[in-house]
């Protein structure tokens, strides 16, 4: 397999035709579900590729804001 460097309208990541991967920090997640745009992004990755993955990694998801833990969960159910 060849790597190849291009930008990317819909994900982070493309691993070969079926999967494409969506990389967040914990603060970065917590901002796209508070401003909608997360629910878009994923919409766009299911519609596009068979295998759509979101990773967040990091810390706290609770971070500063103050987001009810159940919306969350709930998110990323």
């Amino acid at each position: 397999m060849r790597l190849q460097w291009r930008e990317l309208t819909v994900a982070d990541y493309v691993i070969g035709d079926s999967a494409a991967v969506e990389r967040k920090t914990a603060a970065g997640f917590v901002v796209s579900l508070i401003d909608r745009g997360l629910f878009d992004q994923v919409e766009r990755m299911v519609e596009s590729f068979v295998h759509p993955i979101l990773m967040v990694e990091g810390g706290d998801l609770c971070g500063a804001r103050q987001v009810n833990p159940n919306a969350i969960w709930g998110t990323l159910s």
